[in-house]
């Protein structure tokens, strides 16, 4: 189920163009009454995150694989699936891979 403002849906959300899905290592926020999100971490840098799914014209990501991305992007925008914050961003805004040697 997808968030849309108060409401959750069934869909899937498929990236477009450069577009890449990720789901964050770790977000230590807190959701508000009004449901308003207050994050800790946000706007310190590079953030690690998972990718889970890539737009057509992405070429240097793939899904699984873990990578760093610059959570001060202005192509950075948060998302709700199945009651998981998510995020959409700009391939161009990650900023390296993680692989283990």
């Amino acid at each position: 189920m997808n968030k849309v403002g108060d409401s959750y849906l069934t869909m899937a959300l498929h990236p477009i163009g450069v577009m890449v899905l990720l789901l964050p290592a770790s977000i230590e926020s807190q959701t508000t009454i009004g449901g308003v999100i207050v994050s800790n971490n946000m706007g310190e840098g590079a953030q690690e995150a998972t990718v889970i799914a890539v737009g057509d014209r992405a070429e240097t990501v793939a899904v699984g694989q873990t990578i760093l991305y610059d959570d001060r992007s202005n192509s950075l925008s948060p998302c709700y699936i199945d009651g998981k914050h998510h995020l959409l961003i700009g391939e161009h805004d990650i900023l390296a891979r993680l692989e283990d040697h």
